[in-house]
């Protein structure tokens, strides 16, 4: 049992924490009602608007900021959490609690253990926890490829439980979380497990509550689908972004509008404000609101980094997100110097090919998009080539960033009658294009059957 000095000692350690709390969100938010500054409350649980007095206090290490007349879809939001966050089906979790909070034992862990995941039944069970351990690969590609430095300031929009904050405050960052719903106090669990302050503010992503040019980066961890006005909020992160500044988020997409019409839809009709987005329409936003595209890299989630120009830089404006992500070279890699092949008992050819990535897009294999190596046969004769099969056997790659090199061996099929044919390779995004449509460079090998 812990001493009444033990239990005073968390008492003061809290409220020593949660102080710090003030003081710093002191210096970065604003009255979302009149736009001035906030200072600090007189007796330290909160800030008060300086101008119109407006008081938003601090409820278990969270600032609340609900401002009167609040949007319907954030109300819905809120409750459409609360009635799901115990039904695995719809991304809850499977289990009894009163207060994430205040977990304790198995689940406890399991949250601490976000988003890597433990040994538990949690991530191998449907609902919350193994939902985010599949999202792993868009999380990845940003802590891949997100530049930043020690003590930037971060904005992470969406945090819910904060694990994602959690990681960025471990790497040294100044991090903030926001997130409409009640579970952003269990920060407070990550905080006093891993000792890495972070501030977390409960408040609608489209009210202007921090100013301006207050963040260094903002992150999004399929968070902004859960806005109906993509427009709006993709102008409020420009905002908080400092010249220079970076958006890294991870979002899901569609390619074509059929595709929009069932998406989220248990979630809507349990009151969770689902969207999804064209990759334009994502585009559209972000570039609308000032910001340009530096990286991309299409998986399951549609997985961007955008940047806020510094004053004076001027830019290269892309029409479409996909304008600069076809880029590269293919060249075939001859077998001591050979070029040409062979086609024996029907058994396919095997060819290596070297690929060159110059756009600024990762490629990869997976996903609503993937990418794969194939190629083009056309036969041969009379100095003339004809094509005979256009769309062959697929060949996945590896993973390959920008200005990266990888080799893949692809197989020829050889189910052509006997001659000579002229093999073209390229690569192919499914459902988007093939690359030498986009001035992809391509290479092609002469066979014989």
């Amino acid at each position: 049992m812990r001493s009444i000095g033990d239990l005073l000692a968390a008492a003061v350690r809290r409220w020593s924490g949660r102080s710090s709390h003030v003081d710093r969100l002191a210096a970065i938010v604003q009255c979302p009602a009149c736009h001035a500054a906030c200072a600090r409350a007189a007796d330290g649980g909160g800030l008060v608007c300086e101008r119109c007095r407006t008081p938003y206090r601090m409820r278990d290490g969270v600032l609340i900021v609900e401002l009167a007349g609040e949007r319907p879809e954030v109300v819905a939001e809120r409750e459409g959490v609360l009635a799901t966050e115990r039904n695995a089906a719809l991304g809850g979790i499977d289990d009894a609690f009163d207060d994430l909070a205040h977990a304790d034992g198995a689940l406890k862990d399991a949250i601490l253990a976000l988003p890597e995941g433990d040994d538990s039944r949690y991530y191998r069970e449907p609902g919350y926890f193994l939902n985010v351990k599949n999202s792993l690969r868009g999380f990845g590609f940003v802590t891949r490829r997100l530049p930043r430095q020690t003590d930037q300031r971060l904005l992470d929009i969406g945090a819910d439980l904060t694990w994602s904050t959690n990681h960025f405050a471990r790497e040294g960052l100044r991090c903030t979380a926001i997130d409409v719903n009640h579970h952003l106090s269990v920060g407070e669990l990550f905080q006093a497990r891993f000792h890495r302050p972070y501030d977390m503010v409960r408040v609608d992503m489209h009210a202007e509550v921090f100013r301006s040019g207050a963040f260094d980066l903002v992150v999004a961890i399929n968070a902004l689908h859960h806005s109906g006005d993509i427009v709006r909020v993709a102008g409020n992160v420009a905002r908080v972004l400092a010249p220079g500044g970076r958006l890294a988020a991870v979002e899901p997409y569609c390619i074509d509008v059929s595709q929009k019409e069932n998406f989220g839809r248990e979630q809507i009709e349990a009151g969770i404000n689902e969207n999804t987005y064209l990759l334009d329409e994502w585009h559209a936003a972000f570039t609308g609101a000032g910001l340009v595209l530096d990286e991309l890299m299409l998986t399951d989630s549609c997985n961007m980094i955008y940047r806020k120009p510094a004053a004076g830089e001027r830019v290269e404006a892309l029409a479409t997100m996909l304008e600069r992500a076809h880029a590269g070279r293919l060249a075939v890699r001859p077998a001591a110097g050979d070029t040409s092949g062979r086609w024996t008992d029907g058994e396919p050819l095997a060819v290596s090919v070297e690929i060159v990535n110059l756009g600024n897009a990762t490629w990869c294999s997976e996903g609503r998009a993937p990418i794969f190596v194939s190629y083009h046969v056309s036969k041969r004769e009379g100095g003339l080539d004809t094509m005979v099969a256009f769309d062959n056997r697929r060949t996945a790659i590896p993973d390959i960033e920008p200005g990266a090199t990888a080799v893949c061996e692809v197989l020829v099929d050889a189910h052509h009658p006997s001659g000579m044919y002229t093999v073209t390779f390229d690569l192919v995004q499914e459902g988007i294009c093939w690359f030498a449509q986009r001035g992809f460079t391509t290479d092609a090998v002469i066979c014989e059957r």
